[in-house]
């Protein structure tokens, strides 16, 4: 994977630097710069946070951690109780005619109980349901880190497919230039009386299937970058 990851950067820099043949379609131009403003190292970054497949995975992962940590406090069970009250008793008579007690008693009471119960003997019960949970722990991380191999690799080769269509494309360029100065050349030859009609009808021919192969791999950039 180094050494990919390393020829891969070799060959961005190669192409980057190398300057580009006019374009006659403007989203080819676009098609050529746009794969640079995401690097290899970007883009294998985006997959581990941002890929729903991995995202999923992770959460997976999440949820049997959660489940490895309830096993091992299962064996551990207790219970706390808290109760508070309040009374107000009255005792004895007021003064003749009169609506109030002779006197006013206001109680308050608080109490709690907490107990914890750990078993000393299950029957190993409890000792292979936490087994039971750290495989499916052990499995999920296993999971999860497979999946993120498998789409950094994916996108590895997408990116390396993308640094070749844009070579491609290059050469399709330049090519589809020099067929564009044959047809020049070749009608000045024809004009002159050196050369046939059907050597400019050809040179034509040339041209415009250069100028197909250029869209062809502009299309196949795009292509490419989709996957990234």
């Amino acid at each position: 994977m180094k050494r990919l990851v390393s020829a891969l950067a070799v060959a961005a820099l190669a192409i980057s630097a190398h300057p580009a043949a006019a374009a006659g379609d403007p989203a080819t131009a676009e098609a050529r710069g746009a794969v640079w403003t995401l690097s290899l190292a970007e883009a294998l970054e985006r997959v581990d946070r941002l890929d729903p497949k991995l995202r999923a995975r992770a959460f997976a992962e999440a949820v049997e951690i959660v489940q490895a940590r309830r096993a091992r406090w299962n064996r551990v069970t207790g219970n706390v109780t808290l109760m508070a009250g309040e009374s107000l008793v009255a005792s004895g008579l007021g003064t003749v005619g009169g609506d109030a007690p002779a006197s006013l008693a206001e109680n308050h009471s608080v109490s709690a109980q907490a107990f914890v119960r750990v078993p000393l003997y299950a029957g190993g019960a409890l000792d292979g349901a936490i087994d039971a949970a750290d495989a499916r722990l052990q499995a999920a991380r296993f999971d999860r880190e497979r999946t993120r191999q498998e789409l950094r690799a994916a996108a590895t080769r997408a990116y390396a497919e993308v640094v070749y269509a844009r070579r491609a494309l290059g050469i399709a360029e330049r090519a589809a230039e020099r067929a564009k100065r044959l047809i020049e050349l070749t009608g000045a030859r024809v004009r002159s009386g050196v050369a046939p009609e059907a050597d400019l009808a050809r040179a034509e021919l040339n041209a415009l299937r250069q100028e197909e192969d250029v869209a062809a791999r502009a299309g196949a950039i795009e292509q490419a970058m989709a996957v990234l």
